[in-house]
């Protein structure tokens, strides 16, 4: 306000710049939000449709495969050789020792797989709950701040003008909005405000 009671617009562009920015933040935090909402639960499909599944197969393939060597080792035991009775076996416990290996690596990346799966999906519930308020400021918050700044940048507008009434109804205005808050201000009762005001 003016030392005369008057208020001084002096760039309008400014409060509509403002605006601008605000909607625009607003729409970035809702892309923002989906992206990550996106990315978190292509990972969880991931992990379950994907690497689980992969390493539920490895293992059936796995399994297959030691029972192969351990049918290969017991063959091998109980052919005769021509020369002292037994043949050698040491390449089907080789064999074996290395699909039985294989076997155990498959089924503990299995459990890492679920066990990261399960934790992700805490993760992403514990998140969720924790951008609720983020979430509903972008959603409900900031397009009513954007609103309430278009309004008031539609009546400055027209006070500039000169559209919104005459210059005498603005001064009483101010005057009025001017004695209340000195009247508070200085620990008046509101009584006393109202007879002044009378």
């Amino acid at each position: 306000m003016s030392e005369e009671g008057h208020v001084r617009v002096l760039d309008l562009k400014t409060i509509e710049k403002f605006k601008g920015s605000m909607a625009e933040f607003g729409d970035t935090v809702k892309v923002a939000l989906i992206e990550a909402d996106s990315e978190i639960e292509r990972a969880i499909v991931w992990l379950e449709r994907d690497r689980i599944q992969h390493w539920r197969r490895q293992i059936q393939k796995r399994q297959e495969l030691v029972t192969r060597a351990k049918s290969a080792l017991y063959r091998k035991q109980m052919q005769g050789s021509e020369k002292d009775g037994r043949p050698s076996v040491v390449d089907e416990k080789v064999e074996l020792a290395r699909s039985l290996k294989h076997l155990k690596s498959a089924e503990e990346r299995l459990q890492h797989t679920k066990r990261w799966r399960n934790r992700l999906e805490r993760e992403y519930a514990l998140y969720k709950g924790q951008i609720q308020s983020l979430s509903g400021m972008a959603e409900r918050n900031v397009p009513m701040a954007v609103a309430l700044l278009g309004k008031i940048l539609e009546h400055l507008e027209a006070y500039t003008s000169g559209k919104s009434g005459s210059e005498a109804e603005l001064t009483r205005l101010l005057e009025q909005d001017g004695e209340r808050s000195m009247s508070r201000g200085s620990g008046d009762d509101v009584e006393d405000t109202t007879e002044e005001a009378s």
